[in-house]
């Protein structure tokens, strides 16, 4: 059999295994529409934020599957996991430097199936950026470690492989770490790096903000970010471009920052072009600021 596997389905193919009568259906669920996007102080927002910024519209930008694939971000093509790093190897081939070529790999596809990969583009040199995309979790699945995971989900450290020992170790001698919260370095990395030819890997660092939010936290203050409204001039560039979900537009069509999605990463400050977020702190247990 082909097509989907709905729930109906199931429930007759199990009654005519066991003989017996299927109950009703239940009612259809109506479930809003919206569509996906990365979680609050997920890292790969501000990576794709400054990613953007330099790719342009003739740019290559090889996908992955994880994190990496979801909306408003898209990349050129995007079929199985490694196929980021893997296609664009061929890509470079047929476009011979005419086009920047990026591609994308998260750390758990790394480690699954990405090494034989990178140690032929690093053979080759294969003329694109890879950029290792490391938030220590297998996060889009079911948050389980990988061997490079340096902290359990309590936070205590754990015996980890280093990637970019490993990555050295095939062979990769152009390796640039890089946190993608700190937007300013960030850019200035890949700026250089589009000026080079050949095989480069920047290894983009950050802990998967879900994670990280699991822990609990000691009492007392917590710091988060809201918007001055004196300051603020509408611009949208953190509510259309940088598309945090944290950012709400009411009704009136002012902008605000809900307090409690609001992970603190600090990344919207470095992207309004007004000034008009700062930092505020709320008691833990309160509900309003």
């Amino acid at each position: 059999p082909t097509g989907n596997l709905y729930f109906s389905a199931v429930v007759d193919g199990l009654g005519r295994i066991f003989g017996v009568c299927p109950p009703a259906p239940p009612p259809p669920l109506v479930l809003p529409e919206r569509e996906g996007t990365f979680c609050p102080g997920c890292p790969d927002r501000p990576f794709f934020h400054a990613l953007t910024e330099f790719l342009g519209p003739d740019g290559v930008l090889g996908g992955d599957i994880g994190c990496s694939s979801l909306p408003p971000h898209f990349s050129s093509w995007l079929t199985c996991m490694n196929s980021g790093t893997s296609i664009a190897a061929g890509v470079t081939l047929a476009l011979a430097g005419r086009q920047t070529v990026v591609s994308l790999i998260g750390d758990s596809t790394l480690l699954h199936s990405g090494l034989q990969t990178l140690i032929e583009a690093a053979a080759t040199d294969s003329d694109q950026i890879c950029f290792i995309l490391d938030n220590h979790w297998t996060a889009m699945t079911g948050h389980q470690p990988t061997p490079a995971t340096p902290v359990d989900s309590k936070g205590k450290p754990r015996p980890h492989l280093e990637i970019e020992a490993l990555l050295r170790a095939m062979g990769i001698t152009r390796i640039i770490r890089a946190d993608p919260f700190h937007l300013n370095a960030f850019r200035s990395a890949v700026k250089r790096l589009l000026g080079e030819r050949g095989f480069r890997v920047v290894l983009v660092e950050r802990e998967c903000g879900l994670q990280e939010r699991r822990r609990p936290n000691p009492p007392g203050w917590r710091s988060y970010l809201a918007i001055e409204t004196e300051r603020c001039h509408e611009c949208l560039v953190c509510y259309e471009r940088f598309c945090c979900p944290a950012i709400v537009k009411d009704a009136d069509g002012s902008l605000r920052i809900d307090p409690f999605l609001c992970s603190n990463c600090g990344v919207c400050q470095q992207v309004c072009p007004n000034g008009a977020i700062v930092q505020m702190r709320i008691r833990e247990g309160d509900r309003s600021p």
